[in-house]
């Protein structure tokens, strides 16, 4: 049975990261649609009040958003809890990931760095994922298995520049700001699962084209896409979360999905990547 549900875990991280891809690219879309605010999604800590201004929100989100990907440096801890059970027997399995992030020189990708420390906890396991970037290379020590992977500077950026930061504004169902009493904002939308589902069921075929999985055999429904952010004073994104649940279908078999990331102490100060010996010696892997 555990191998069963591993198997499907795969499928159903595979249609996750389609999903989040989809978000990602979904934010070139233009259009609007916004509706009444969330009520009491994302709280803010530190008081405040929801004000008449929910319309900005978008418009704050995405300065924010602006500021974090023309950053030069970047860090911040990511969170990441998914928990997968099948309807039926009600046996599942968790997955959780959290650990620190730094990217320097981002605003040059020749000479872009980074550097990332999580720890992975799934089904009664911990282990230890550390990778790091420099000079085309991207090198893997997980698992026990040391291996580097070339890639371009571009490309690495687009994979760890906190791509959740993105979503299409017209996939707002509803959005709200509330006023902090430290001066900054807290911002909460309501991502339309519907929509949610229609791109993840387009982006499909070409994602899973590459691991031998037929898309027909994998179907996803997200429910409503729930984001909270809180800026400062000055507008600039401190934490990020954002959460979901959908119904995963794989084999004829259905499963619950519950996730949740959560970005954590961002900052934009300069950092330095501190990378340890011995990197050159790591096998290379081909580029997928």
């Amino acid at each position: 049975m555990k191998k069963t549900l591993k198997r499907r875990a795969l499928a159903g991280t595979v249609l996750l990261m389609a999903l989040l891809l989809t978000l990602s690219l979904a934010a070139c879309t233009d259009g609007a649609q916004t509706g009444s605010p969330s009520g009491d999604e994302g709280g803010a800590a530190g008081g405040g009040q929801q004000t008449a201004r929910d319309d900005e929100a978008f418009a704050l989100w995405k300065t924010a958003s602006e500021t974090n990907q023309t950053a030069s440096s970047l860090s911040f801890t990511m969170g990441f809890d998914m928990s997968l059970e099948e309807s039926a027997s009600g046996e599942g399995l968790t997955m959780n990931m959290s650990g620190p992030v730094q990217i320097a020189h981002a605003s040059d990708p020749t000479q872009m760095q980074m550097s990332m420390d999580l720890r992975v906890s799934s089904m009664g396991q911990d282990l230890t994922m550390q990778a790091w970037y420099r000079d085309g290379y991207y090198y893997f020590d997980t698992m026990g298995m040391q291996f580097k992977q070339q890639m371009s500077g571009d490309e690495a950026l687009s994979q760890n520049k906190a791509e959740l930061l993105f979503f299409a504004e017209d996939a707002i169902r509803e959005q709200s700001v509330t006023e902090r009493e430290d001066g900054g904002q807290e911002l909460s939308f309501v991502l339309d699962g519907t929509q949610m589902t229609e791109l993840v069921d387009e982006a499909l075929a070409s994602s899973l084209q590459n691991l031998d999985v037929d898309p027909s055999s994998l179907a996803i429904e997200v429910q409503d896409v729930v984001v909270t952010a809180r800026l400062d004073a000055n507008g600039a994104l401190l934490e990020c979360i954002y959460a979901f649940t959908a119904t995963l279908a794989s084999e004829g078999v259905e499963m619950a999905l519950d996730y949740r990331t959560v970005l954590t102490d961002i900052s934009y100060d300069e950092v330095t990547i501190n990378f340890p010996d011995g990197l050159d010696s790591y096998a290379e892997a081909p580029t997928s």
